[in-house]
Order: structure tokens, then sequence, then C-alpha cells
């Protein structure tokens, strides 16, 4: 009876909600314009329209290298059959994911298995994007930082840098931060992602690297005959300049070796001092033992059993007190007579054992401490060898230390004379040199490693973003927001710029800005950012439960998919509550769409259906009210679109 009045009440209907017309013209692409040249303001080059219109084939080269996308179906066989029928679908079940290399491994049915996020990121990160492709100069920025320009906008995540600590790596090379992320689809809406660097492939060989640039500028600058004098001079006072570096480090290195040394010396001095401490407290000690022992051989002779057991009997007992026996020796012969204890019916032996263990334990000692004694002498006699060459070598220091202070301050004398002219020509060849690389390096642009980093990057999936699409001044009506590829190149052009030829007092923020504006500039000439996908319709439907076949009113969002991903047919109870993110409809899984009339499902006001033949189930969805049928054909005709791959799914699975 509860069961009973579950369903009744879940069957009550509600009534239905669904955009205008007027509203679906939001989710419609703007045309696109390009950036204008006059706008000096570089936060605009990341605006809405400056993207590819979705609609434009991309190039995906980059992702299939050339080898196509395949549908990627799970392995079959009782298992999988088992999640088909019971658990509809194969979406359900995760994969691993390690956190340490952000690699997947596992099935993402909703993107070809050709796919970047097929093997990178979470099971729900599904949807790429990339930054555009930036070249990091050889000559490292000063300013470099991690910033690819790749943010979250809008929804709760707003702001949020998709590239947190993710480092370009070295200089001379065309990179890109790509991530894979969930496109907000969890619950509150919460963004994830996966970031990684990716290099763009470049043979180096037929470009200029900034540092090819700098020599070949600067040899041109130094063979100028009108230079000649100039170089000349310069030269000569860096020569000066150099042999005066060069004393005094000589000088600096002489008297901290010798200060080295010294504690070396003084260290090794104090161990050699410890060990013979330690030495003599372990004759001492051993002259100890053996007291004790020549003490305890003659109370075992004294011990009346000991005489009842073993005098007459036993050779050892006659030869406690003879000198001439050692410690050793005495206890040797006890330790063989006393061994077999079956003759001492009445236990006078084992009195004796008592004695024969005692002296055990103090002769052990004094072997020990006689062999940590020889060890000590071993040490010692190294330490010494080594106090001993040390000190040979501080004395051939200390000799050549006074010519070494002496060429050091004859240098000093040298360059204090010429020291005010020299810098009067080290100015002259520094301003002069700037002013070549300034005027100079922008000529090589057409042959620089940047130029073909930004010419090849064009079909490198730069700028590249799947997910949600919402267009300037339009509405997100999933709420969650989007990504936006803005222009921020983590290091600045050197072959446009060569910063580190400027200044620091000169590149303020304000010349920052203005260099990465026009940077930018160049960037967009070449690469364009693009969206791989958008939300094609949107709105209320009646779908109908499998289980209970009542009618439930859902919020439904048809996301386009592409050759590398599937449409999804996302929906909500109602948009004031989370999306059903584990429970999309993918598209390229379905077999076919056809129309059903509305009175087929006892609709009797005007609602008209479809029903969706999906790999794992059946689904039937029903517009309302007297716009029911342009609904559904609305609805129909863009789903057909969207079933993919077809008779490339391996129907086991």
């Amino acid at each position: 009876m509860l069961r009973a009045a579950a369903v009744a009440i879940a069957t009550a209907q509600v009534a239905a909600v669904r955009l205008s017309d007027a509203d679906l013209e939001h989710f419609e692409d703007d045309p696109g314009t390009e950036t204008s040249p006059e706008d000096d303001d570089p936060g605009t080059q990341s605006r809405p329209e400056d993207f590819r219109a979705v609609d434009d084939e991309i190039d995906w080269g980059f992702m299939e290298k050339g080898k196509g996308f395949h549908y990627n179906p799970s392995k079959g066989g009782p298992w999988s059959w088992m999640k088909k029928t019971f658990f509809s679908g194969r979406r359900k079940f995760s994969g691993v994911y390690n956190e340490n290399t952000g690699d997947f491994e596992g099935l993402k049915d909703e993107i070809a298995k050709e796919h970047t996020c097929a093997t990178k990121g979470r099971r729900d990160e599904t949807y790429y994007a990339s930054s555009m492709c930036y070249w990091i100069p050889d000559i490292a920025d000063p300013k470099l930082d991690d910033s690819f320009g790749l943010q979250w906008e809008g929804g709760p995540s707003n702001g949020m840098d998709m590239c947190p600590g993710v480092a370009q790596g070295q200089g001379g090379r065309c990179v890109k931060c790509s991530v894979c992320h969930n496109n907000g689809r969890a619950a509150l809406k919460k963004v994830t992602a996966t970031p990684f660097a990716e290099t763009i492939p470049l043979d180096l060989n037929q470009c200029k690297t900034e540092t090819e640039v700098e020599v070949e500028i600067t040899k041109t600058f130094r063979d100028a005959p009108a230079n000649a004098q100039l170089v000349s001079e310069y030269d000569t006072c860096k020569n000066k300049q150099e042999e005066l570096d060069t004393a005094t480090a000589a000088l600096a290195a002489n008297q901290e070796r010798q200060t080295t040394l010294n504690a070396d010396v003084q260290a090794m001095e104090d161990q050699w001092h410890s060990n013979v401490a330690q030495k003599e407290r372990l004759r001492t000690r051993t002259t100890d033992l053996d007291q004790q022992l020549s003490f305890a051989r003659g109370s075992a002779k004294s011990i009346g059993k000991c005489f009842e057991c073993c005098m007459g009997t036993s050779a050892w007992y006659e030869q406690l007190d003879n000198g001439g026996y050692s410690h050793r020796q005495i206890v040797g012969l006890m330790e063989a007579d006393l061994r077999d204890m079956r003759n001492d019916p009445f236990g006078h032996k084992s009195q004796c054992v008592v004695a024969m263990n005692a002296m055990g334990q103090m002769l052990n000692e004094q072997e020990r401490a006689g062999r940590q004694m020889q060890e000590i002498d071993t040490r010692n006699v190294q330490i010494k060898e080594s106090v001993d060459r040390q000190r040979l070598e501080l004395q051939n220091l200390q000799t050549i230390e006074g010519d070494l202070q002496r060429t050091k301050t004859e240098k000093e004398d040298e360059w204090g004379r010429s020291r005010t002219d020299c810098e009067s020509f080290y100015t002259e060849y520094t301003v002069g040199l700037r002013k070549a690389m300034e005027k100079q390096a922008p000529e090589f642009y057409a042959q620089s490693c940047e130029k073909v980093c930004m010419d090849f990057a064009a079909n490198q999936g730069c700028g590249v973003v799947e997910g949600n699409t919402v267009p300037q001044g339009g509405k997100d009506v999933t709420g969650t927001g989007q990504i936006r590829p803005k222009c921020n190149p983590p290091s600045l052009s050197w072959i446009m710029a060569p910063y580190s030829y400027i200044p620091e007092e000169e590149m303020t923020d304000e010349a920052r800005l203005q260099l990465e504006t026009e940077q930018c500039r160049r960037i967009f000439s070449e690469q364009k950012p693009s969206r791989a996908q958008k939300i094609r319709k949107t709105g209320s439907l009646w779908k109908r439960e499998r289980l209970w076949r009542r009618w439930r009113q859902r919020y439904f969002v048809l996301e386009g998919g592409d050759s590398a991903r599937s449409g999804v047919l996302r929906y909500w109870r109602d948009l004031s509550q989370d999306e059903r993110f584990n429970q999309g409809i993918i598209l390229w899984d379905a077999k076919s769409i056809k129309r059903k009339s509305g009175g087929r499902y006892g609709w009797r006001d005007g609602t008209e259906c479809f029903k969706l033949y999906h790999f794992y189930r059946d689904y039937r969805l029903c517009a309302e009210g007297r716009n029911g049928t342009t609904e559904v054909n609305e609805w129909v005709e863009l789903i057909e679109k969207e079933i993919r791959f077809p008779k490339q799914r391996n129907e086991n699975n």
C-alpha cells in the first residue's frame, strides 16, 4: 500500500515550462568579427565574438594524428551484458585515475578512443580545452610565469585558472596548456580539470632561435667599420676587468681553501686526541679485567666442590695458579672438561661451570677492548697521514697567497686608472648594441622559431574548446559557465622586444602590457580560438519512466557533438536543481529516432512525441500543447544529426 501511495503521488503532473523562441535565440552563436588592429586593450583579445563559428570544421589532426576517430566500445561478455541490462549503460562504471600522472585507464564512451581525454583526466572529465599556443624563447624572460590564459568564466567556478602550476618547461619550445574537464557537470556545478602542458613538435634546424639571432646581430655590430674603435676600446676594458675579476677570484679561492683546510686539520686533530683518550680508557679496562681474571682463577681453585670433582682428574685444575697458562688457555681447558656432565652425579662440576662462564665473559670483553685499541691505532695513523698532507697543502697556499695579493693589487690599480674611460666605453657600446638589437631583431621574425611556432600551431589545436558555449550577451541556461582561452603569453617575444637588453627601470607594467597587446595581435593573426560544440536546442519535454511508465516533465539541453565526441542530451528535473549529470543520453549510441503520435501515449491536447531507440534502452519524449508538432520536428531533426557511428558499434557490449 505504501508503494501504491508513493506511485500515486509521483504521477501528479506539473505545468510545463518552455523557453520561448526569443529565449532560444540567445543560444545561437554570434557570427564572429576580427579583432580591430586599433584596439589596444589586450583583454578584448578573448571576447566571445573572436571565436570561430562553432559550425566551422575544426582540424582535429593534432588529436587523431591522421588515423581518424573511431568508436570506443567496451569489451563484450557476460559482465558487459549485465551492465547494459541491469545498470543502463557503460558510463556508470568508473575506470582507474592516477592522481600523480593524470592518466586514466578505462572507458569513456562519450568520446572517440583517439580523443586526448580518453586516456587523460578523471572519468567525467571528457571535455578537452587548450590555451593558445605560445613560443617560449630560449633567452629567459625575467618575468616568465606559468599563466596560459585558460580560465573558467561564469557559474560558481568563475575566474578559476584551469592551468595552475603547469610549467612550460625549458625555453626554445612551442607549448600550450591543455585540460580535460567536466564542463561543470557535477554536484553544485563544480568544475574539475586535469591540466597538462603539451609541446608542439618543431624542427628547430629550420629556424633561428633567440640565441642565434643575438649572436648574429652582435657579430654584425662588432664587425661594422664605424664601430671598430669602440669595439677595440670596449674589448680592452673588458679584458682589464676580467683580469681583475680573475685575480680577485683566485685570491678569494686561495683564502677560502685555507680556511677549509684549517678547519679540517683542527677537526682531525681533535678526533686524534679523542681517539688517544679512548684508547687509554680501554687500556685501563683491560688491566682491570686481567686482575679480575687472575682473582677468578684463584677463586675457582679454592671452591671446595671443584676440588672434589676435578683435583687429580682435570688438567686445568692443577694449572689455575700457573702463570705460564694464559687466561684463554685455562678457559679452553675448562670448557673441554666441563662439557660432559654425565660423570658428575653430585653436581660438583656445575659449581665450576659458573666460575668458567664468568671468566669467559671477562675474557671476551678484554679481547674486544684489545681489538678496539688496534682499530684506534689504525685510524690515528690514517688521520696523521691526512693531517700531514693538508698541512703541506696549507704551506703551499700560504706561499702563493702573497703573490696572488700582489697581482690583485696591481690589477686594481690598473683598472682604477682606466675605470672612468671604460665605463664611458661600456655605456656607448651597450647603448649601440641595444639599438642594434631593437632595430634588427624584429627583422629576423620571418626566420625565427617563434614565427614557425605561430605558423605550425594553427593546426595544433590551439584555443580549441569543448564544452558550454555562451554567446556574447547570451544566457547560460546551464548556469555552469564556460572555458575561455584568453591571450596571455607566459613570456614576451624576445625577437620583437629584446628584453634582455632593455633596462629593468624601462620595462614597466605599462610597457609590458603594450608589448603583450602587440604580441596577442600577432598570435590572433595566426591562431583563432575555436568552439567545438554548442547547445543546439533547449526546452522542457515530458519523459516517460522506464520502470513505472509515469510521465515526468524534465528540462533538456541538446549539446552538439562532432567527429571527436558524441552529442549528449542532458537533462534536469528542473533548472533550480543540479543536472542529472550521470544520466545524460549519449547520442551516438542511439540506433534511431522516430516521431510518434501523442495519442499513442494517451495525450489528447495536441502534445506530440518521439521515441529514441537507444543502445541501452528506449526513451519516449513528448512536447506539450499546440506547438508540440513543431517542437518534436525540431528535436527529431537535430537529434538525427547527432546519431553517429552506428555501424561501428559493437552490439555485444
